[in-house]
């Protein structure tokens, strides 16, 4: 390996190590509390290691099971610990920045590129750390597939663009690249917004080589049939499950999330994109509020945003060199806006939907700061603002414990986590091991007890009430809790559901205490084993 080559490896490896550094240290510092879908994740995978081989996210049949089986290896090495299972999702972008900066030499023919993108990418915004940080069960593996479909997709074009076309090579990548975007799609749909426009993207120049001939519809197959091979965990579990299990929780999910017609949602649709899914993109808000963010640094940030962007419609979408990379770019973003504009996840206020986008807005920039003529002074800047703002912004939410770093949006939801050992404590202290509470504790609290506390989620987390049956998302945990004699209920900053659990038990005849440990509430020591059903909790389908 010559001289520059250690350079360029040494320097690789730092700013990977720098990412994983950063994303620990709020790790150890404890200011992103442990919520209940990252939960489910360290629950799946303590069941993994037990001989349970899920296919999917516990009750979701649309979201894979790898980020469980991947967190199930760090609990193997390390223990079930939950910084496991940070530190895994670390390592997972660690291994994103490495294929960025492929992706910076391969679309733009410059190491600096991917090395300024990842850089970038290493001390993101706020939004972008918490989601590569806590697991939410894919978005990690979203951001490294879309990496590498990416990556395989610019190697496809160059080699087919190439004065000579080795078919052998060809039929490689269009291998990787169907297998790639199969896993990933069952990973997570979301890879679809990145994985589609490069498939087009690859089928445009496949048909392009007219020396290809009759070889290009082989080709074309291969990479169906390579699509439906990582497709293989859906094949099975329609096998094991009917094909109306996916569908059935597919339907579920789109239309109880948000009701009315289309056309009716497409205004509130807008309006969550511009006001706080790219505000959110670009860090200028976290994702569970819309306060704005190092406000004496904002105008500055947005200031550069704007040059890049009038710096990538007059220049760079004219360059040859770039011209493809950037319509593949802006055909993502397309594909993304069509996709956010026409579901139901447009609803979806907390940015995370625009994770991808994160990866092109990086390259975009790193891009200017390369091919731009700017000088020396100019570059360390431009940086120097974008570094300063991710840092001070994030250190801004993360003094402001709780919530501190959250992936929870809904007010009633942001409960301060510190208080979770004296919650066990008292509850180990007085037998307290069965009954019932909301989502957003039930998975959490059985995590950390070692599965020893059993509180199936049945108790609702908005003001209307109403159980979402779907929040229920294991089974087997039914039978410990229906074997028990006596449960508890457990609540957490929701005096409206406090007030109706009295209620309840006073119309029941049952008496019961009372106790408040940090914001959590816990309703003990009932005189007879009382149901939600029995309190009359309206359940959703």
């Amino acid at each position: 390996m010559g001289k520059s080559n250690k350079c360029t490896a040494w320097i690789i490896g730092g700013v990977i190590l720098l990412a994983i550094l950063w994303r620990m240290s709020f790790v150890i510092w404890n200011v992103m509390p442990f919520d209940a879908d990252e939960a489910i994740v360290g629950l799946m995978a303590k069941h993994i290691l037990a001989g349970e081989r899920p296919l999917f996210f516990y009750g979701q049949y649309y979201m894979g099971s790898l980020d469980a089986y991947l967190v199930s290896l760090g609990f193997l090495l390390l223990g079930q610990k939950v910084w496991v299972i940070r530190l895994v999702q670390a390592l997972l972008f660690g291994a994103t920045l490495y294929l960025v900066i492929q992706i910076g030499k391969e679309a733009f023919g410059d190491y600096k590129v991917g090395l300024f993108a990842a850089l970038l990418l290493a001390i993101p915004n706020v939004s972008l750390l918490v989601y590569s940080t806590a697991s939410l069960g894919g978005y990690g593996e979203t951001l490294l597939f879309s990496a590498l479909i990416l990556l395989i997709s610019f190697h496809l074009k160059k080699n087919l663009t190439a004065g000579t076309i080795e078919i052998s090579k060809i039929i490689r990548l269009s291998i990787f690249l169907g297998i790639a975007s199969g896993v990933a799609f069952w990973v997570n749909s979301l890879t679809a917004v990145v994985s589609f426009p490069c498939a087009v993207f690859a089928l445009f120049y496949l048909f392009r080589a007219p020396v290809l001939g009759l070889k290009r519809w082989a080709i074309l197959l291969i990479l169906v049939v390579g699509f439906g091979v990582g497709l293989a965990p859906i094949w099975i579990s329609i096998v094991q499950n009917g094909f109306s299990t996916i569908v059935k929780d597919l339907m579920v999910q789109m239309y109880t999330v948000e009701s009315g017609e289309v056309f009716q949602r497409i205004p509130n649709h807008l309006f969550t994109f511009f006001f706080l899914g790219l505000p959110a993109l670009l860090g200028i808000r976290p994702p569970w509020n819309a306060h704005w963010l190092a406000i004496p640094i904002l105008p500055f940030l947005i200031a550069f945003f704007l040059i890049v962007l009038i710096w990538f419609f007059r220049k760079a979408v004219k360059k040859p060199e770039t011209k493809g990379v950037y319509l593949l770019f802006s055909g993502i973003v397309l594909f993304f806006f069509i996709l956010f504009l026409c579901t139901p996840f447009g609803v979806d206020p907390s940015g995370r939907y625009f994770l991808p986008l994160n990866i092109l807005v990086s390259l975009l920039i790193a891009n200017y700061l390369v091919s731009a003529p700017l000088k020396r002074w100019m570059r360390i800047a431009a940086v120097s603002i974008i570094l300063v703002f991710n840092v001070w912004s994030t250190l801004q939410c993360a003094l402001q414990s709780p919530p501190g770093l959250t992936i929870n949006f809904a007010a009633t939801n942001l409960v301060d986590r510190r208080s979770d050992p004296e919650l066990i404590s008292f509850l180990e202290a007085n037998n307290i091991d069965r009954g019932y509470s909301t989502y957003w504790v039930s998975y959490p609290l059985a995590f950390l007890s070692n599965e020893k506390m059993i509180f199936l989620p049945q108790l609702p987390y908005h003001e209307s009430l109403q159980v979402a049956s779907r929040d229920d998302r294991y089974q087997p945990y039914h039978a410990l809790v229906d074997q028990a004699s006596t449960a508890a209920y457990i609540t957490a900053k929701f005096p409206k559901l406090d007030d109706y659990l009295r209620s309840g038990f006073e119309r029941l005849n049952i008496t019961w205490q009372e106790k408040n440990i940090g914001d959590y509430h816990i309703f003990y020591n009932l005189s007879q084993k009382v149901t939600p059903q029995d309190l009359g909790f309206e359940f959703e389908y």
